[in-house]
């Protein structure tokens, strides 16, 4: 008989999705990977999902029609849609980042790494290492606020053109001049699991970044020797086979002991959007009897607990 044990506090396990996503860091869930921690303004910029906003005023933010492929990047009124939402993780092994829309899990990029001034962002497939969509997010010395310098030309910037507020104005590819449409509030947002909208007029589009919506045990109490199932349920259906995920355990002080092999992962089928698995307690000790399992979704704790006795 197999014995796993948790004995740890935050255990953070690997996740397997897509090609370009497989990558395993600590942290959070947000897409298919893990991502790092992040704090509301960290100085040291590490990434997260954000509304993205000119320090011109906080009230419009980037902005993405639609989920087309060369579907341009705007500014507009804030909606608290997922085209309004965008994933910032690293384009590891640099200290480049790819910044991703929620709505359509599709990278910003310079189109074909032209340099020029005026040349609007627009979004494509995410290619790791691509310097057209490698963004570098530093602090400004305004306060508060960041620069988001292209790779391609760390003397060019993200710009809100011609400093216009106007709903639908591009952001455009531009010299530094440190003026305030260069300037970027990244605000930690949530994902809007319910904002299931996606829409291309053409071919080509992409599809929403696929996260965690729940996640339960039941029974949420059991003895020892008796049984219970974790069970997943994603935004949408996954589009591959073999697709896995693991949650973060937390013992809360307590060492319990199950049945069966350890780490474990919960396999969801292609086409389906939930998977689950099933635990054996075998033995627990220590102050605490309740262990959570739990994910984090953009800076969301989506979790459940399970109390043995």
């Amino acid at each position: 008989m197999k014995v796993h044990r948790i004995a740890v506090v935050g255990i953070l396990l690997a996740i397997a999705g897509f090609v370009t996503l497989l990558t395993p860091t600590p942290g959070h869930v947000v897409g298919t990977r893990l991502i790092t921690s992040v704090q509301d303004k960290p100085r040291s910029f590490e990434g997260g999902l954000f509304e993205i906003s000119s320090r011109l005023g906080n009230d419009h933010c980037f902005d993405i029609p639609d989920a087309c492929v060369s579907a341009r990047l705007q500014s507009v009124k804030r909606n608290g849609h997922n085209n309004q939402k965008f994933l910032v993780r690293t384009d590891e092994p640099t200290n480049w980042f790819h910044i991703i829309s929620a709505y359509s899990n599709l990278c910003l990029e310079v189109p074909n790494g032209d340099g020029r001034d005026g040349v609007i962002i627009q979004q494509a497939p995410c290619i790791p290492g691509a310097d057209k969509q490698a963004w570098r997010i530093k602090d400004d010395p305004g306060g508060g606020f960041y620069m988001i310098y292209w790779k391609g030309n760390e003397h060019k910037v993200m710009d809100l053109t011609n400093n216009d507020e106007r709903n639908g104005i591009k952001i455009q590819l531009y010299e530094w001049h440190g003026g305030l449409n260069q300037a970027w509030d990244l605000r930690p947002t949530k994902l809007n699991t319910s904002d299931s909208k996606v829409a291309c007029g053409g071919s080509g589009g992409g599809t929403p970044l696929l996260v965690v919506q729940s996640l339960k045990v039941s029974p949420n109490s059991i003895s020892l020797g008796e049984r219970a199932t974790i069970t997943v349920t994603l935004n949408r259906p996954v589009e591959t086979d073999g697709y896995m995920i693991s949650p973060n355990v937390d013992s809360n002080g307590a060492e319990a002991t199950f049945d069966g092999p350890y780490p474990f992962v919960i396999g969801i089928p292609k086409g389906s959007r939930t998977g689950s698995y099933t635990l054996q307690s075998r033995s627990v000790r220590g102050a605490a009897t309740s262990v959570n399992f739990y994910f984090v979704v953009g800076f969301d704790k989506i979790g459940d607990h399970l109390t043995l006795h």
